[in-house]
């Protein structure tokens, strides 16, 4: 019976080892299917990133790949052209399908060439560096419907060494949320402006009808008007310090 026992013991410490093994092994098989084993897309700063995967997710849905996609550094830290200062520009390998999501959101230069403007941007767009597998930089935007979507884009991604560091990669970050605030501020302050000229219009209109009457009521309109636009400059002003302070804050 002891006999019968021990072999026993053994017989599971036996079946306990090899299903050991078994997990052990089917994790080290999930583990390097999740890893890259080849280089996918290339690139320098001033020549341009391809990146091998451009990705549009609308509201909770799921990420869509619009294609492979070059983006420009230097002209996301120096843009020349209007399109280069309004948003950010994909150059795509392949046309884009007419059904596809950077059709619809995006504003077409050429074929093969969209940008999604800056103001879209919420300013939060985040930078990953996961082991063995594609840096991504990600954010929301909503469009001028309304409209919520994040924009995924997959770096490109060498078996050795890097193509995009993450200075690189941060720059780009920086720049991009730079460049939404600095959007959103215009819009701002192009609101403002609109504001400012329907006042200056009531109040021309207030004192053209004063100054057909009397004298008193001319100068109560006219000092009203003094004070309007004390109040108007003072928000001018406010308006400017808030967007100096957000652009400092993603110096």
């Amino acid at each position: 019976m002891k006999f019968i026992a021990i072999k026993t013991i053994l017989s599971l410490l036996l079946i306990g080892i090899v299903l050991s093994n078994n997990v052990i092994r089917r994790t080290k098989t999930k583990t390097r299917s999740r890893s890259r084993s080849k280089d996918e897309g290339n690139g320098t700063w001033n020549d341009g990133f391809n990146c091998p995967l451009v990705f549009i997710q609308q509201e909770n849905g799921q990420y869509v790949n619009q294609g492979a996609a070059k983006i420009m550094g230097p002209k996301i830290e120096a843009p020349s052209t209007n399109p280069e200062k309004l948003g950010l520009n994909f150059q795509f390998e392949a046309v884009p399908a007419a059904t596809s999501l950077i059709v619809k959101v995006g504003t077409k230069l050429d074929e093969k060439t969209y940008y999604i403007p800056y103001r879209y941007f919420q300013g939060d767009m985040a930078y990953n560096n996961p082991v063995r597998d594609f840096k991504t930089l990600i954010s929301s935007f909503v469009t001028d419907n309304k409209s919520k979507y994040t924009l995924k884009i997959n770096l490109p991604y060498p078996t050795f060494g890097w193509f995009i560091s993450d200075e690189e990669s941060t720059k780009i970050l920086v720049l991009i949320n730079n460049h939404t605030i600095s959007a959103k501020g215009k819009i701002s302050s192009s609101k403002l402006v609109i504001g400012l000229n329907s006042e200056n219009f009531i109040s021309v209109n207030t004192l053209l009808q004063a100054a057909s009457t009397k004298k008193p009521d001319l100068d109560a309109a006219l000092l009203a008007q003094k004070n309007s636009i004390a109040n108007l400059d003072a928000a001018l002003t406010a308006n400017t310090n808030l967007i100096r302070t957000l652009s400092e804050t993603y110096k």
